[in-house]
Protein backbone atom coordinates (compact mmCIF):
# COMPACT_ATOMS: atom_id res chain seq x y z
CA UNK A 1 0.00 0.00 0.00
CA UNK A 2 2.83 2.39 0.83
CA UNK A 3 4.39 1.65 -2.55
CA UNK A 4 1.21 2.63 -4.43
CA UNK A 5 0.83 5.81 -2.36
CA UNK A 6 4.47 6.79 -2.94
CA UNK A 7 4.07 6.29 -6.72
CA UNK A 8 0.94 8.45 -6.77
CA UNK A 9 2.76 11.23 -4.94
CA UNK A 10 5.68 11.04 -7.40
CA UNK A 11 3.24 11.09 -10.33
CA UNK A 12 1.49 14.18 -8.95
CA UNK A 13 4.85 15.90 -8.42
CA UNK A 14 5.87 15.16 -12.03
CA UNK A 15 2.52 16.38 -13.32
CA UNK A 16 2.88 19.58 -11.28
CA UNK A 17 6.40 20.20 -12.62
CA UNK A 18 5.20 19.59 -16.20
CA UNK A 19 2.26 21.94 -15.68
CA UNK A 20 4.52 24.71 -14.35
CA UNK A 21 6.92 24.18 -17.26
CA UNK A 22 4.12 24.40 -19.84
CA UNK A 23 2.68 27.56 -18.27
CA UNK A 24 6.12 29.22 -18.16
CA UNK A 25 6.85 28.24 -21.77
CA UNK A 26 3.52 29.67 -22.83
CA UNK A 27 3.93 32.95 -20.94
CA UNK A 28 7.56 33.65 -21.74
CA UNK A 29 8.02 31.89 -25.06
CA UNK A 30 5.16 33.33 -27.07
CA UNK A 31 5.46 36.49 -29.11
CA UNK A 32 1.97 37.86 -29.69
CA UNK A 33 3.17 39.52 -32.89
CA UNK A 34 4.76 36.36 -34.32
CA UNK A 35 7.85 38.47 -35.04
CA UNK A 36 6.05 40.76 -37.52
CA UNK A 37 7.04 44.09 -36.02
CA UNK A 38 6.43 47.27 -38.06
CA UNK A 39 10.19 47.66 -38.61
CA UNK A 40 10.73 44.05 -39.74
CA UNK A 41 10.86 45.15 -43.35
CA UNK A 42 11.70 48.57 -44.79
CA UNK A 43 8.44 50.48 -44.59
CA UNK A 44 6.73 53.78 -43.93
CA UNK A 45 3.64 54.23 -41.76
CA UNK A 46 1.65 57.47 -41.63
CA UNK A 47 -1.16 58.78 -39.45
CA UNK A 48 -2.88 62.04 -40.35
CA UNK A 49 -4.50 62.79 -36.98
CA UNK A 50 -2.29 63.17 -35.07
CA UNK A 51 0.44 63.57 -37.64
CA UNK A 52 2.78 60.66 -36.95
CA UNK A 53 5.32 59.26 -39.42
CA UNK A 54 7.35 56.08 -38.91
CA UNK A 55 10.02 55.35 -41.52
CA UNK A 56 12.11 52.17 -41.35
CA UNK A 57 14.96 51.52 -43.78
CA UNK A 58 18.15 49.48 -43.85
CA UNK A 59 21.56 50.95 -44.57
CA UNK A 60 24.18 49.32 -46.80
CA UNK A 61 25.27 47.02 -43.96
CA UNK A 62 21.71 45.87 -43.25
CA UNK A 63 21.46 47.85 -40.01
CA UNK A 64 17.98 49.19 -39.19
CA UNK A 65 17.64 52.95 -39.58
CA UNK A 66 14.50 54.47 -38.12
CA UNK A 67 13.07 57.95 -38.35
CA UNK A 68 10.02 58.50 -36.20
CA UNK A 69 8.41 61.92 -36.13
CA UNK A 70 5.36 63.24 -34.32
CA UNK A 71 3.92 66.63 -35.21
CA UNK A 72 1.87 68.04 -32.37
CA UNK A 73 0.74 71.64 -31.82
CA UNK A 74 2.68 72.64 -34.95
CA UNK A 75 5.89 71.34 -33.37
CA UNK A 76 7.90 68.56 -34.96
CA UNK A 77 9.08 66.12 -32.30
CA UNK A 78 11.66 63.44 -33.06
CA UNK A 79 10.67 60.35 -31.09
CA UNK A 80 11.72 56.77 -30.52
CA UNK A 81 9.11 54.04 -30.43
CA UNK A 82 9.95 50.82 -28.67
CA UNK A 83 8.06 47.59 -29.21
CA UNK A 84 7.99 44.67 -26.77
CA UNK A 85 5.63 41.91 -27.88
CA UNK A 86 2.29 43.74 -28.10
CA UNK A 87 3.38 46.72 -25.93
CA UNK A 88 4.71 49.99 -27.37
CA UNK A 89 6.18 53.09 -25.80
CA UNK A 90 6.86 56.45 -27.48
CA UNK A 91 9.56 58.63 -25.93
CA UNK A 92 11.47 61.73 -27.02
CA UNK A 93 14.39 60.73 -29.24
CA UNK A 94 17.40 59.60 -27.21
CA UNK A 95 15.49 59.22 -23.96
CA UNK A 96 16.22 56.08 -21.97
CA UNK A 97 14.05 56.93 -18.97
CA UNK A 98 10.64 55.21 -19.05
CA UNK A 99 9.10 58.03 -16.99
CA UNK A 100 9.73 60.44 -19.91
CA UNK A 101 7.34 58.57 -22.23
CA UNK A 102 4.89 60.62 -24.27
CA UNK A 103 2.35 57.83 -24.64
CA UNK A 104 2.22 54.06 -24.48
CA UNK A 105 -0.14 51.12 -24.79
CA UNK A 106 -0.64 48.08 -26.98
CA UNK A 107 -0.32 47.71 -30.73
CA UNK A 108 -1.68 45.35 -33.34
CA UNK A 109 -2.53 45.14 -37.03
CA UNK A 110 -6.07 45.70 -38.28
CA UNK A 111 -6.96 45.54 -41.99
CA UNK A 112 -3.32 46.07 -42.94
CA UNK A 113 -2.98 49.16 -40.74
CA UNK A 114 -0.84 49.56 -37.64
CA UNK A 115 -3.04 50.44 -34.67
CA UNK A 116 -1.59 52.00 -31.54
CA UNK A 117 -4.10 51.61 -28.73
CA UNK A 118 -3.20 54.46 -26.36
CA UNK A 119 -3.46 53.44 -22.71
CA UNK A 120 -1.20 56.06 -21.10
CA UNK A 121 -1.19 59.56 -22.55
CA UNK A 122 1.09 62.37 -21.41
CA UNK A 123 0.94 64.57 -24.52
CA UNK A 124 -2.46 64.48 -26.27
CA UNK A 125 -4.63 65.33 -23.26
CA UNK A 126 -6.56 62.05 -23.79
CA UNK A 127 -7.79 63.06 -27.27
CA UNK A 128 -6.90 59.71 -28.85
CA UNK A 129 -7.93 56.23 -27.77
CA UNK A 130 -6.09 54.83 -30.77
CA UNK A 131 -3.83 56.04 -33.54
CA UNK A 132 -4.15 54.28 -36.88
CA UNK A 133 -1.11 54.36 -39.17
CA UNK A 134 -1.48 53.31 -42.80
CA UNK A 135 1.36 51.70 -44.75
CA UNK A 136 2.71 53.75 -47.64
CA UNK A 137 3.53 52.08 -50.91
CA UNK A 138 7.09 52.58 -52.11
Amino acid sequence: MEYVLANRIKLRQRMYVCFVFVVCAFLFGCDATAGAYPYSEPSEWISRDPSFILTYTRDSTGYLVSEETLIWNEEEIAVDIGYNADFFCVQPEGSVVFAERLFSGTWYYRNGNLVLSVEEDFIFNNQYAEIVLSPQKN
